[in-house]
């Protein structure tokens, strides 16, 4: 958990878990520091505990989608994925969603465009 005495430097936060500040994040920083910062301590506190990061980052992902936030849905997928998460635990995630929220309302509008492009990367192999 981040030391609440010590700010965190949301550039290198960012760039070291996906390798670059996201639009958001930038915008955030410059009009709203103090804002951000108690955002990233409360995402710190609740991303940390006995769940594995690749479920925490699953789980996020999964969010993502259903907020139609294919963005960070895509880099908490991602994320899941390089920590370990196997593919067929994403897909079978996805598809969990479906039954819940439905098909058109997750897959049919952000789910299917974040699958997509981790396939496209996938398919690529390693950069």
């Amino acid at each position: 958990m981040t030391d609440a005495a010590q700010p965190v430097d949301p550039a290198a936060l960012f760039r070291a878990a996906i390798g670059s500040v996201p639009p958001p994040i930038e915008l955030a920083m410059e009009v709203m520091p103090a804002q951000l910062q108690s955002y990233l301590e409360l995402r710190d506190t609740v991303t940390s505990g006995p769940l594995p990061p690749e479920y925490v980052s699953l789980l996020l992902s999964v969010l993502d989608v259903s907020s139609d936030n294919v963005e960070g849905a895509l880099s908490h997928g991602r994320a899941a994925l390089d920590r370990g998460l196997p593919w067929d635990g994403l897909l079978q995630a996805y598809s969990l969603m479906w039954l819940v929220q439905g098909f058109a309302s997750t897959w049919g509008k952000a789910g299917w465009r974040v699958i997509a492009a981790l396939k496209a990367e996938r398919d690529a192999g390693p950069a």
